[in-house]
């Protein structure tokens, strides 16, 4: 991608979306199975809504161990769990949806009600407009409000009827008054994974032992 290059968000390709934001599709791939590995994993003596919970939380530690080594970082402002560009334009958090997740002819929700630090996002988003604007430059020191990175949520959803897991990195803009976020300027669908599958992209173990940096409290 050449610097400064303008996307829209609208009619842009999903390889496209994907290079200007700096992930791949075998990096989310391997994000989402560990979400539904530790969704598996999950045993009726554990509290009732675990698997949900335990989910997303290995769903977050994968993604941050996957895009470490490319200079991202963890924040964790207002106690949302993201990871950050290296240039800090782009963020990620990880996050469970409804049915409607990666149906490309339906709107899919967050499956919960969502804070404050996702509402800030949600309306810088939605003041961005159809265009952004790619990296343009790595060593471009981090904005000084979160609310202030482009908010790009890695929604999955466990389908066992189906046999399946469907996920889609999307850009919220909306939120309902139930809190849940139900507004997309765009979404990036993935291919679903049919259950039993392995990763079929070998991308890096997010289970490998790093070096994470610790980041103080502002």
């Amino acid at each position: 991608m050449t610097p400064k290059q303008i996307f829209n968000l609208q009619t842009s390709s999903n390889q496209e979306l994907l290079e200007a934001i700096g992930v791949s599709e075998g990096e989310l791939n391997s994000v989402v199975l560990q979400c539904y590995r530790a969704f598996a994993s999950v045993s009726p003596l554990h509290p009732k809504g675990y698997s949900g919970t335990s989910g997303w939380a290995d769903g977050t530690q994968a993604i941050r161990a996957i895009l470490l080594p490319k200079s991202w970082k963890p924040t964790n402002p207002k106690g949302q769990p993201r990871v950050v560009s290296p240039g800090g334009r782009y963020a990620i958090t990880v996050s469970s949806g409804d049915v409607n997740t990666g149906n490309p002819n339906q709107t899919p929700q967050t499956k919960n009600a969502k804070g404050a630090q996702t509402s800030k996002s949600v309306a810088f988003n939605s003041r961005q407009g159809d265009l952004f604007r790619s990296e343009a430059s790595s060593t471009v020191e981090l904005p000084s409000r979160d609310d202030e990175q482009m908010l790009w949520i890695l929604l999955y959803y466990v389908d066992l009827a189906g046999e399946e897991i469907r996920y889609e990195l999307s850009c919220p803009v909306a939120i309902g008054d139930n809190g849940k976020v139900d507004g997309w300027s765009a979404r990036i669908i993935m291919p679903a994974i049919r259950l039993g599958t392995p990763d079929p992209f070998g991308a890096p173990d997010p289970e490998q032992n790093l070096d994470i940096p610790v980041i103080p409290k502002s």
